[in-house]
């Protein structure tokens, strides 16, 4: 069985379902098949709105991102990343890993460079360097994107 995850590197709902896709796989033996999608797209405007307020007396209540990384064990790392990341050319790179059949490794080690390192993981110079030893042909990869 295979299940298609719509994914992009710099949510951190995926970055969490990467770890729960990767136990389906152990667990029940599925296929997964990554999808690309950016969250945000080149000359996508941001408009946003100011938060309230809180009040100095309010209860620090978990939310439902919190909860969720809590009971699948997982943190955010602490490290310093780009918000709004563009994430075009990393999800160029994996559609070629798919030919190669290293896609999984190359979502592993794309994930991890910009959650655990902060690495520009749109940049190509760092496409190059987390795909080495995963790619067999780099430059084919970097001209397919």
């Amino acid at each position: 069985m295979t299940i298609r995850v719509a994914h992009d590197f710099n949510c951190p709902w995926c970055w969490v379902g990467l770890f729960q896709a990767q136990r389906l796989e152990r667990e029940f033996g599925i296929t997964v098949e990554w999808v690309g999608y950016e969250l945000f797209p080149k000359d996508m405007e941001w408009d946003y709105s100011s938060c309230p307020i809180e009040p100095r007396n309010k209860p620090s209540t978990p939310g439902r991102f919190a909860i969720h990384s809590f009971a699948e064990g997982i943190a955010i790392p602490k490290v310093d990343r780009p918000f709004e990341q563009r994430t075009y050319n990393a999800h160029q790179a994996v559609e070629y890993a798919k030919t190669e059949g290293v896609a999984n490794a190359l979502v592993e080690r794309l994930y991890r460079a910009h959650w655990e390192e902060g690495k520009d993981i749109n940049a190509l110079d760092t496409l190059k360097s987390e795909a080495v030893g995963i790619v067999a042909d780099i430059p084919a990869m970097i001209l397919a994107i």
